[in-house]
C-alpha cells in the first residue's frame, strides 16, 4: 500500500488465508485478518494495538536482504512484540511520540531510539542497542551483550538477577555490568541499575537493598473496557493494571491464556479485576479490590485477597481462598477446598453430581472452612451424593443443604431448610442452635421447617425449633422425636415410633408399627376423643393448654407423666416414675478439710411421692463415704495430687434405681513453704601465716538460715589434718609450712534444725615468714 498521502483512512481486511500487508503507516486504518506485516522499505508508523494485531512482523521476505523490521510507535500502551518478532531484528522508534513508548521486542539484535519523554523498553534476547534519549527511561537489555545509552534524564537499566550475581567495572568512562545470566552490558548516561533485590546508584557507588529507583516510569496496562488476553508472565510484567486512569474503580477484564501461577496483587493494588483462567491448572491471586476470578477447567487455586470477591472454581478439584471481605465463593464441580477467610461470606458448593462413564454419579467431597464472620453456606439442592466436612468457623453461620447424610458439620449455628426436606441424623440436627425455614412465599408468614430423621436416637428439637412448627418424617426403621411449641406434623416409619409434639396444634401419623405419642402432663389433665367414629383417629387435648391439641392417626399408645393409655382397649395403666434431679448440695471443698467432714446432702425428686434411699456405689478410692444422705470425707485430700474426684451414687424409690456421677472439686490452699538449706556460706579470713602455733584460731564461719533458725557446722575436709572445727571457729591442729604448700583448702558443711545442708570449699593462702639461717661457723665465733 503506497502511503505518500498522510490523510488516508478505511478498512483493510485480509479475509481467509495468510495475508501480508506492506504500508508506510497504519494510522487511520482498521486492519482485519492480516497475519503478516512487512515493513521494508519503510519505517511503519502505528499504534500498539495495530502492531499486536499481526501474527508476524518482518523486514523483508528476501533472504539476502539486510532489511529488518522498522516500527515507529505512536502511543504509550504496552506493546509486546516478542511473539510477532521472535528472533528477528527490529528497529523501534519513539519519534514525535508525546506520551512515550512502552515496548518489548524479541530475541534479535534490536535498536531502540526513544522519545523525548519517559520510555520503557525491554530488548529480551540478542545484542541490543538502546538509546533512551530525553526523559526518565527504564531500559532492559535482557540476554546478550547490550549497549544502553540513557541520554538525558534520570535513567535506569534493569537486570533480572540479584546484585551479587553481577560484576561492575568502568571502561572508558562507561559503566560495564557483567554476568553469566545476561552477558556484558555497557551503560552510558545511566544513573541507576535495578536488580531483583535492590538498586545500585552509579553516582554514589552504593547498593540499597529492596529499593526502587526514583522517577522510574511505570509499565501500565489500561483495558478501557476491553477484554485483554495475555499470558500470566505478560500480565505480571506490568507495574499497574487498571480499567483506566479516569475509572480506576471499574474492573479490568483479563483472560490468562496459559496455565501456571499468576500473582496480580501488586499490579492490581486496590483496583478491581474480572480474571478468567485457562483450561489448565491455574493459581491466580488478585489484589485488594472487589474481584471476580473464574478458574475454568483444571485444578485451580484462586486467592481473592482483600475486598468483596467472587470466586468461581469451575470444574476440577479447586482450592478457593476468599481472604478478607464479604466474598461469594462458588466451588462448582469437583472436590473443592474452600476457605472463606474473614468477612461475611456466601459459599456455594456441591454440583449436580460428578459423573464417571464407568460408575455413573460419584460422590462429591466437600471441604469448607468458612472462617471468621457470619457466613452462609449453601449446598446445591440437586447434589445427591455428598460427603466431607463443613466448618462454619467463628461467627453466627447458617447452612442450607438438602441432605446432611455423609457430612461432618462443625460450628454451624443455624440450619435453614429453605424449600427442601432436609435429611439427617438426630445428632446432626441437635448440633444446630436454631432450625428455621426461609420462606419464598410472600403470603406465608410462618413457614415450617421440613426434616427427615434417619435414625432412632432420641431427638429433642424443642430448643432448636422454639415456637416454629415443623414437618418431621421418619426415614429408616424408627424415630423418637420431640418438637417445639409450633404446629407440627409427624409422619412415622414402619417401625415403632415415639412422637412428642410439645405445644401447638400437632398432627401425628404413626404409620405401621407400635407407635406412641408423648404428653408432659398427667392423664387426668387431658381430654381424649375419637375423630369421625374412626378407631384409628384420635384427638388428645390438653385442658391446661400446655400441650395444645393433637390429632393422632395410627398411634397405639399415649404416654403421660403418670401412666400409659392404650387406644385399642381404652385403658389407662399407671406407671411408676423413676427418681429425677439427683443433686449434691455442695460440690467443692478445700484440700485441708478434716476427715469425716460433711461435704453436702444428696437430694432427688420422685413424681410419685415415693420415699427415696441413697447408696454410694463408688467413693472415688474411698475418699468419700455415705451416712444417710450425707456425703462425708474419709481420706485426706491433696489439690496437688487430684484437683477433683468423681463419685457414683444411686437413688431408689423401691421400684426403680437411678445412678449418677457427681464430681467434687478440691480447692487449693496456701501451704507453708518448704524448709530451705542455709545460704551465703562465708569465712572471715583468706590467708594464714606459716609457723603459727597449733591451736591458733584462723577465722570464723558464717551462714544464713532462710527461715531464721540456728546454723550449725561440720568440717568434712580438714586439709589433711591441718584444721579442726570448734563451734564456728577454724583452728590449727598441725604445723603450717610455706615451703611445703602455698595454700590450704578445707570444706565446711552448714546445716539447720531440719537437717538441710549446704557445703562449701574455702581456700586460704599461706604467707611466707623470714627464718634466720643456722651455721656452725657462727656458733664457733661466739665461743
Amino acid at each position: 500500500m503506497e502511503r505518500y498521502d498522510p490523510l488516508i483512512s478505511g478498512t483493510v481486511d485480509g479475509g481467509a488465508g495468510i495475508d501480508t500487508l506492506q504500508s508506510s503507516s497504519l494510522e487511520g486504518l482498521t486492519i482485519k485478518n492480516i497475519e503478516v506485516l512487512q515493513t521494508s522499505p519503510y519505517t511503519v508508523t502505528g499504534s500498539s494495538a495495530q502492531f499486536e494485531s499481526f501474527d508476524k512482523i518482518i523486514g523483508s521476505t528476501d533472504p539476502f536482504s539486510e532489511f529488518f523490521a522498522s516500527l515507529a510507535v505512536t502511543d504509550s500502551a504496552h506493546l509486546d512484540l516478542s511473539d510477532e518478532l521472535a528472533d528477528r531484528r527490529a528497529n523501534i522508534w519513539g519519534w514525535n511520540n508525546p506520551s512515550g513508548v512502552d515496548v518489548k521486542t524479541g530475541d534479535g539484535d534490536d535498536i531502540f531510539e526513544g522519545s523525548g519523554v519517559n520510555d520503557i523498553f525491554d530488548g529480551s534476547g540478542g545484542n541490543d542497542f538502546l538509546a533512551g534519549e530525553d526523559g526518565n527511561d527504564k531500559l532492559t537489555g535482557g540476554d546478550g551483550d547490550d549497549q544502553i545509552d540513557g541520554g538525558n534524564g534520570i535513567d535506569t537499566a534493569v537486570f533480572a538477577g540479584n546484585f551479587a550475581e553481577y560484576s561492575l567495572s568502568i571502561d572508558n568512562f562507561d559503566n560495564v555490568v557483567t554476568s553469566a545470566l545476561e552477558g556484558t552490558d555497557t551503560l552510558r548516561d545511566v544513573e541507576f541499575a535495578q536488580f531483583a533485590d535492590g538498586v545500585y546508584n552509579f553516582d554514589t557507588k552504593t547498593f540499597t537493598l529492596n529499593s526502587t529507583p526514583p522517577d522510574i516510569p511505570l509499565n501500565i496496562l489500561e483495558t478501557n473496557g476491553a477484554t485483554i488476553t495475555k499470558t500470566g508472565a505478560e500480565l505480571e510484567a506490568y507495574d499497574i493494571i487498571r480499567h483506566s486512569e479516569l475509572n480506576p474503580l471499574v474492573a479490568a477484564t483479563l483472560v490468562i491464556s496459559d496455565s501456571g501461577t499468576v500473582d496480580l496483587s501488586d499490579e492490581l493494588g486496590s483496583g478491581s479485576a474480572d480474571v478468567t483462567g485457562s483450561s489448565g491448572d491455574d493459581t491466580i491471586t488478585t489484589g485488594a479490590g472487589n474481584d471476580t476470578i473464574s478458574g475454568g477447567d483444571g485444578a485451580d487455586t484462586l486467592n481473592g485477597g482483600a475486598g468483596n470477591d467472587h470466586l468461581h472454581g469451575g470444574t476440577g478439584n479447586d482450592t478457593l481462598n476468599g481472604g478478607d471481605g464479604n466474598d461469594q465463593i462458588f466451588g462448582d464441580g469437583g472436590n473443592d477446598v474452600i476457605k472463606g477467610g474473614a468477612g461475611n461470606d456466601t459459599i456455594t458448593d456441591g454440583d449436580v453430581g460428578n459423573f464417571s462413564p464407568d460408575v455413573g454419579l460419584v460422590t462429591e467431597v466437600l471441604d469448607i472452612d468458612a472462617g471468621d464472620g457470619s457466613d452462609v453456606i449453601i449446598v446445591q439442592p440437586f447434589a445427591p451424593l455428598i460427603s466431607g466436612t463443613i466448618n462454619g468457623g467463628d461467627g453466627f453461620d447458617s447452612l442450607q443443604a438438602p441432605d446432611l447424610r455423609g457430612l461432618t458439620i462443625e460450628n454451624i449455628e443455624l440450619l435453614d431448610t429453605a424449600r427442601f426436606q432436609v435429611a439427617g441424623s438426630s445428632a446432626q440436627f441437635e448440633s444446630f442452635d436454631r432450625i428455621v425455614a426461609a420462606s419464598t412465599n410472600w403470603f406465608e408468614s410462618n413457614p415450617r421447617a421440613s426434616l427427615a430423621v434417619t435414625d432412632g436416637a432420641h431427638l429433642d428439637l424443642s430448643d432448636e425449633l422454639g415456637d416454629l412448627g415443623a414437618f418431621i418424617t421418619g426415614y429408616g426403621s424408627s424415630i423418637d422425636v420431640k418438637a417445639g411449641n409450633g404446629d407440627d406434623e409427624f409422619a412415622g416409619t414402619d417401625g415403632n415410633d415415639i412422637f412428642e409434639g410439645n405445644g401447638g396444634y400437632d398432627v401425628i401419623n404413626g404409620g405401621a408399627g407400635i407407635d406412641t405419642a408423648v404428653f408432659s402432663g398427667n392423664f387426668a389433665d387431658y381430654m381424649l376423643g375419637v375423630i369421625y367414629d374412626n378407631e384409628t383417629h384420635h384427638s388428645v387435648t390438653s385442658m391446661s393448654g400446655q400441650d395444645g391439641e393433637d390429632m393422632l392417626t395410627d398411634v397405639e399408645f399415649a404416654r403421660f407423666a403418670d401412666g400409659v393409655y392404650e387406644f385399642a382397649t381404652q385403658t389407662f395403666t399407671s406407671t411408676n416414675n423413676a427418681p429425677t434431679n439427683i443433686q449434691l448440695s455442695k460440690t467443692a471443698l478445700s484440700e485441708d478439710t478434716p476427715i469425716w467432714t460433711t461435704v453436702g446432702l444428696l437430694s432427688a425428686k420422685d413424681a410419685d411421692g415415693d420415699a427415696l434411699t441413697y447408696t454410694l456405689i463408688d467413693g472415688a478410692g474411698d475418699h468419700f463415704r455415705l451416712k444417710g444422705n450425707r456425703v462425708v470425707t474419709s481420706k485426706a485430700l491433696d489439690y496437688e495430687t487430684a484437683k477433683s474426684h468423681t463419685i457414683k451414687v444411686a437413688v431408689s424409690d423401691g421400684k426403680v434405681t437411678v445412678e449418677k456421677d457427681i464430681t467434687i472439686n478440691v480447692l487449693d490452699v496456701n501451704e507453708a513453704p518448704v524448709n530451705q538449706a542455709p545460704i551465703k556460706l562465708a569465712f572471715s579470713r583468706s590467708s594464714i601465716s606459716e609457723n603459727v602455733a597449733i591451736g591458733t584460731s584462723v577465722g570464723l564461719l558464717s551462714a544464713v538460715d532462710p527461715e531464721g533458725g540456728v546454723v550449725k557446722w561440720r568440717l568434712t575436709d580438714n586439709a589433711d589434718g591441718i584444721f579442726k572445727l570448734v563451734g564456728n571457729k577454724i583452728q590449727t591442729k598441725a604445723a603450717i609450712d610455706y615451703e611445703s604448700t602455698h595454700s590450704l583448702t578445707f570444706t565446711a558443711e552448714a546445716y539447720d534444725a531440719a537437717g538441710n545442708t549446704t557445703s562449701h570449699d574455702f581456700t586460704l593462702a599461706v604467707k611466707d615468714v623470714f627464718e634466720p639461717m643456722s651455721s656452725s661457723l657462727g656458733h664457733e665465733a661466739l665461743i
